[in-house]
């Protein structure tokens, strides 16, 4: 039983398609969980809530469908992913802290799915995603070394 655990994570592991629809439904889920635990003003619920809706229906949708929708469709989903992330860091109050981790699991999945070079561009994207993402978020203590960590973290871990 627990042999037959293992193999079939390890199957689900190696097709980016599936392991594609976690990150999206988790994003949806913290995102909504943010709006619950007050991590964000009431003023930018709206927002919140599209961003919520839109991550977990993409969720739904591979994880339901299975879908396959190429290396373009890929790299779009991971996009629009690295954009939401980002309005997350800004609108959200100590945001930078509780979703700028978000990043890793932008990395860990290009890392582990995109070819080296095209990787190589969504690091650097998440590198002045971020550093964006704190100049609009008003002021921040600690910001220079909020941002060497996330980005170090995720471009480490994207690189290994």
């Amino acid at each position: 039983m627990r042999n037959s655990l293992l193999a079939r994570l390890r199957l689900a592991l190696s097709e980016s398609e599936k392991i594609g629809a976690i990150f999206p439904l988790a994003t949806g889920a913290l995102t909504l969980y943010g709006l619950a635990d007050g991590h964000f003003s009431q003023s930018s619920t709206f927002e919140l809530l599209v961003i919520a809706g839109i991550a977990t229906l993409s969720g739904i949708l591979h994880a339901i469908f299975n879908m396959k929708i190429g290396n373009g469709g890929m790299y779009a989903d991971v996009a629009i992913g690295l954009f939401f992330v980002t309005v997350l860091v800004v609108i959200g109050s100590r945001a930078h802290e509780n979703f700028a981790p978000l990043y890793f699991w932008v990395a860990l999945y290009v890392g582990l799915y995109f070819p080296p070079y095209i990787a190589s561009i969504y690091l650097v994207g998440i590198a002045i995603s971020y550093f964006v993402a704190l100049l609009l978020s008003g002021p921040v203590q600690g910001r220079g070394f909020s941002w060497v960590s996330i980005v170090a973290t995720a471009l480490i871990e994207g690189i290994v």
